[in-house]
Parts: structure tokens; C-alpha cells; sequence
């Protein structure tokens, strides 16, 4: 008796232990693609054809869009942040980065990046391969946490039942302790990871093929930095429309009182500069892939049908794809360190 009840204990302390420890790591965990986005001005796209944009915070839970500056609703109230759950990123189409428009100091920190993910250093290698090697080693460590659990099991019959329970319940903790340890590992991507690809993006019913270098990928996501967005034909530098006349197929433009619309069908995709009023100008920053709407309310004061809104078409842009609607489809060959860093002048804001 005593000693099924010393077995009985030592899985109740197993249990509690694996539980304390997953609490713990669960409070700091966050998607290590979406850190890479962290504090830096991003356009979240979501696949209901609509698009927030602001400062970027990133937590264990989700993440929080700060607007660059307090926005008016329907009903008059003045919204300051956008909240994004982690339940709802599978409803995410992806997160923009255009390098217009960002600060001076973001652009160094994002040409730091850029310079170590082109050409990582050999503490980054390694430390990349003792990770997926902790990866690799993941379902052998939960199988032998079932193992030891088994074997407490078959010392003591009588309670057996309830041991089965805690067999599972230990593995599904242990899974997701080391799970957090040890990150997705996928050879293919491993292969191209810091070179240029080609990526699908499925969006609305259609794909779309973007090029630039892998940066990182987690279970969840890939992260694409210096994609290049739009082909040479298609490309314009920014142009200034107002609502009502838009010289431009498939893209429209609308005010309704005080609401600005903007609706992007036209194959590109779309960076929304600024609104521009009697010689003052509100900095915007917003991407819109093709298939998105944006929607402004520029407030009470501002007659939104004398608006002039600048529009042009980002060279290049870091996005952050769900891995459940893009994947990577081609290696690219003929890679020139040149090419990672854009000219100046695809940097629209300057």
C-alpha cells in the first residue's frame, strides 16, 4: 500500500513540476518571427480584406497596433490601439513592414538584421543547429516521459486508471515544454534559410509570387525580408489622387461623410503615403496588398472629400506570412550580396 501511494505521489509532484515550469515559460514566450516586428511600424492585413496600422507591440498573448495618432469611430470615441489576440492569427493575412517611412534609428537596427540574416556569423549558425537539434529530440523526450510514467503504472494496479490519465496529461505538458524549448524543424527550409526564395501566398482565391530571403520561420509563420512586391511594369512613384477621380483601373477611392475608403483591386500592391489638407499633411505609412480596403477617419474637422491622398507602389517589403496560406515554392540561384540592400530610392517617405 505504502508504496503505491509513494508512486501515486511522485506523479502528483511530476505533474505539478511540469505544469510550474510550462506556467513559467508560457509567461515569456513569444513567436520569435513576430520579435523580429517588435516596436517598428507595421501594416497587419487580415484576410476579411481590411488593414490596421501602427507601432507594433508584441506580447505572449498577441500583439498591440498603437495609431500614430487617436482615431474616431462610428460613435464618436477616440481609439488609441488596435488588440490582436494569438487565438486570432489564424485569421491574419500577413504583417508589412515597408521600409518607407520608417525612422532613422529603425532603419539601422532592420540594416543590422538584414546584414546577419545575408550573412550570418558562426555563433548564429550554431546556435541554430542546437536548436533544431533540441527540435529533433523533441518526440524521443516525450516518449520516454510516457515510459517512466508507464512503468510507475505497472507497480501499482490498483491505480491504474488514474495513472493512465496522468500518463497523458504528463506527456501533452512535457510536449509542450520542449515544444517551447525546441522550435519547428523543417530540412527544406533549413537549406534556404538566409538566401533568396520565392514564396505563395494564397489570398482571396489566388496566389501571389513574392521573392526575397528567408529569414526565419517558426511553426507558425515565415518571415520574408526585402521581398520584392510588385513587378518593374507596375511600379509608380507616388501620386497624388483625390476622391472621385482615380485615373487608375480597379482602384477606388470614396468619402462618405467622414469616412475615406480605399479599395485596391488593381493586381499591385499599394502603399498609402499620406493625406494631404490645405498644405498639411498626415502621415499614413499603410500597406494595402491587393484584394484590402483601407478605411480613415481623419476626424470632424477634416472635410474628407477635399482630402488629396498619395499613393505609390513599395519596391520592397518584409512581410510576415501565417505558414497556413503561403509556403516556400523556389530556391533562388545567382544571388548578389547588392542586391539585399533596395536603393534609396525605394525609400517612398524620404
Amino acid at each position: 500500500m505504502e508504496s503505491i501511494l509513494d508512486s501515486t505521489l511522485l506523479t502528483i509532484v511530476v505533474i505539478l513540476t511540469f505544469a510550474t515550469l510550462l506556467a513559467l515559460i508560457r509567461a515569456q514566450k513569444r513567436d520569435r518571427c513576430l520579435t523580429h516586428f517588435d516596436d517598428y511600424h507595421v501594416t497587419l492585413a487580415e484576410k476579411d480584406g481590411q488593414v490596421i496600422w501602427g507601432l507594433v507591440e508584441v506580447r505572449t498573448s498577441g500583439m498591440e497596433i498603437s495609431y500614430p495618432a487617436p482615431r474616431s469611430s462610428k460613435k464618436g470615441f477616440w481609439k488609441q490601439s488596435f488588440l490582436y489576440y494569438k487565438d486570432q492569427y489564424d485569421s491574419m493575412d500577413g504583417l508589412y513592414r515597408c521600409t518607407a517611412g520608417l525612422s532613422e534609428s529603425q532603419r539601422n537596427s532592420r540594416r543590422r538584421y538584414l546584414d546577419r540574416t545575408a550573412n550570418p556569423g558562426m555563433f548564429w549558425r550554431v546556435y541554430r543547429l542546437i536548436r533544431n537539434w533540441v527540435g529533433m529530440i523533441r518526440d524521443a523526450l516525450v516518449q520516454t516521459t510516457s515510459l517512466l510514467i508507464g512503468a510507475a503504472k505497472s507497480r501499482a494496479q490498483p491505480t491504474a486508471a488514474v495513472l493512465t490519465r496522468d500518463e497523458e496529461r504528463v506527456s501533452s505538458i512535457s510536449a509542450e515544454i520542449i515544444g517551447h524549448a525546441g522550435n519547428a524543424y523543417d530540412p527544406l527550409l533549413e537549406k534556404h534559410l538566409f538566401t533568396r526564395v520565392i514564396i505563395d501566398v494564397t489570398r482571396n482565391g489566388k496566389t501571389y509570387q513574392y521573392c526575397g530571403y528567408l529569414a526565419d520561420y517558426t511553426a507558425d509563420f515565415l518571415e520574408i525580408i526585402d521581398a520584392q512586391v510588385n513587378a518593374d511594369e507596375h511600379h509608380f512613384e507616388a501620386k497624388t489622387f483625390t476622391p472621385g477621380e482615380v485615373p487608375i483601373d480597379d482602384l477606388e477611392i470614396t468619402a462618405e461623410e467622414d469616412l475615406l475608403r480605399i479599395e485596391n483591386e488593381t493586381g499591385k500592391m499599394l502603399l498609402l503615403k499620406e493625406l494631404r489638407q490645405n498644405e498639411e499633411s498626415i502621415p499614413i505609412g499603410a500597406v494595402i496588398p491587393d484584394g484590402f480596403s483601407a478605411a480613415l477617419r481623419p476626424g470632424a474637422d477634416v472635410n474628407v472629400e477635399n482630402l488629396e491622398i498619395v499613393l505609390a507602389t513599395p519596391d520592397r517589403v518584409d512581410m510576415l506570412v501565417p505558414r497556413s496560406h503561403s509556403l516556400v515554392r523556389h530556391g533562388v540561384s545567382g544571388l548578389n550580396r547588392e542586391d539585399l540592400e533596395p536603393s534609396e530610392s525605394t525609400f517612398l517617405w524620404d
